[in-house]
């Protein structure tokens, strides 16, 4: 049976300005909501630190689940991280709002080879960003557009749909394997996606 991980959350705020609009604030709320690329806690509160206090809770059981998610744990761990959380308080009527948020990429990458910080990939945003970053860090060769790909078969393939939800990835070859079902599986099987060629730089742990 999967367990929870249990993660001291240690958390280093950066906190944005009341000096800002609150409009601008509540758009900018929205705007990591929809991305697909933070963990995020949004809470309100009597007081600016009962807010907080609830926002961090929130947080911490955010980040132990993606945590678990990504490493698929079968036993009980504990670990000891800091984070570069970032806030945002906004007053809401007589009472507080705050909103805890942090890159996932800074959460789940540290500890995952990377075939499995690929297959953590659930939007298309978010594989977008973390694509552009394993490859600067050299991790990935190469990426790119299916149509575009000069030998598609030496190419993992991550496959989404039109509303940028990753469907599948499949494994390099011509005979090709889906990485989380392992069952054999084809690009041919997902009419209507979009897909994107990865290639691993060799010698790293899978």
């Amino acid at each position: 049976m999967k367990r929870m991980i249990f993660t001291m959350l240690a958390v280093v705020c950066a906190v944005i300005t009341f000096a800002q609009d609150d409009n601008e604030l509540k758009k900018r709320i929205g705007e990591i909501k929809k991305s697909g690329l933070y963990a995020y806690a949004d809470a309100t509160g009597n007081s600016k630190q009962e807010a907080l206090d609830a926002a961090e809770e929130k947080l911490y059981a955010n980040i132990n689940a993606l945590i678990a998610k990504s490493r698929k744990v079968d036993e009980q761990t504990k670990t000891n991280e800091v984070y570069n959380v970032e806030k945002i308080e906004i007053p809401r009527a007589n009472m507080f709002r705050a909103f805890l948020y942090v890159k996932l990429s800074d959460i789940i990458a540290p500890s995952l080879t990377p075939v499995e910080r690929i297959l953590a990939f659930e939007t298309f945003d978010e594989m977008k960003t973390q694509l552009a970053d394993m490859k600067e860090q050299g991790l990935v060769i190469s990426y790119g557009k299916y149509q575009e790909l000069a030998t598609p078969e030496e190419y993992m393939l991550i496959i989404f749909d039109a509303e940028g939800r990753v469907r599948a990835v499949l494994s390099e070859g011509k005979e090709r394997t889906n990485m989380k079902t392992k069952a054999p599986d084809s690009i041919s099987n997902y009419k209507g996606t979009g897909c994107v060629g990865v290639k691993v730089a060799p010698g790293l742990p899978l």
